[in-house]
């Protein structure tokens, strides 16, 4: 076998590099290579012996109509302020998911949510009503003159 710069696969621009160079094991049987500092594999299990997927011990679990408590609450302020048609509808919707599966824990923010919601759909209707008004009376102005 060769020592030379670019170790025992050889040379990187000869036929056959990456190939180790040397005599080919007898009856096509490679040997395994030994383990790292005497680890079995790659991975090790974690050292709590719980493994992806499962609750460690003592963990608290989610509330199931927590995350629909803080989605009404989101989408309902959000409705005040961006595109309330939508907003204000998944507001409620999630308000009304949180009713029927959560605990009771997380109700002021859902009713937070709720609130909102049902502001944001008041003052839309009101922006309507003067909206209608506003041109009603202009083209009144409007034919007058």
């Amino acid at each position: 076998m060769e020592n030379n710069q670019y170790g025992q696969y050889g040379n990187p621009m000869q036929q056959g590099y990456g190939q180790p160079q040397g005599p080919a094991p007898q009856n096509g049987a490679y040997q395994q290579q030994p383990p790292y500092n005497g680890q079995q594999g790659y991975y090790a299990p974690p050292a709590n012996g719980a493994y992806y997927g499962q609750p460690v011990y003592g963990a608290q679990l989610m509330d199931p109509g927590e995350k629909y408590a803080s989605n009404a609450k989101l989408f309902g302020i959000l409705s005040l302020f961006v595109l309330p048609i939508v907003f204000c509808i998944l507001g409620l919707v999630n308000y009304s998911n949180y009713q029927k599966m959560g605990d009771g824990s997380h109700q002021s923010d859902a009713n937070v949510g709720r609130v909102c919601s049902i502001i944001s759909i008041i003052l839309q209707g009101l922006g309507i009503l003067f909206t209608i008004i506003y041109i009603a009376l202009i083209g009144s102005f409007v034919f007058m003159y």
